[in-house]
């Protein structure tokens, strides 16, 4: 079915921006930067609270958003008129995004990770707009 592969898609465009985040271990957020030992920062302060069913906690909101995520098109692509071809899939993409990072924010709060979930998408936004822009790291 196409939706499910541009649905795919849309997902694997999404970890990688989160991915991009983490640590070369991917198990510990790094946020790029690595601070001298000893050092407390905002991030540091994160990476010591996050804990195992913090992670847990962290996977379900990720579960919940895309299986949410999944559902709307089915609302939503029919009100577009749109039926097929490569627009098809343009507008598919150009709605589902701003739709699952929104959920992924409800989902968060919801679950008590919220100021988590929103730190990951300032980052994001930030990189994504220096990719845009060209402006280098500040």
């Amino acid at each position: 079915m196409p939706t499910n592969f541009v649905f795919k898609i849309t997902n694997i465009f999404l970890y990688t921006c989160i991915y991009h985040e983490w640590s070369n271990d991917g198990a510990t957020f790094s946020g790029g930067k690595t601070h001298m030992q000893g050092e407390e920062t905002s991030e540091s302060k994160q990476k010591q609270a996050l804990k195992g069913w913090d992670y847990a906690i962290i996977l379900v909101v990720f579960a919940v958003t895309g299986s949410t995520a999944a559902i709307f098109p089915k609302w939503l692509m029919p009100l577009t008129g749109i039926e097929g071809g490569a627009t098809y899939y343009i507008v598919y993409f150009i709605l589902i995004t701003p739709i699952y990072q929104v959920l992924l924010l409800g989902y968060a709060f919801i679950f008590g990770k919220f100021d988590y979930f929103w730190d990951k998408q300032k980052k994001i936004g930030r990189w994504i707009w220096r990719k845009i822009t060209g402006k280098p790291k500040e």
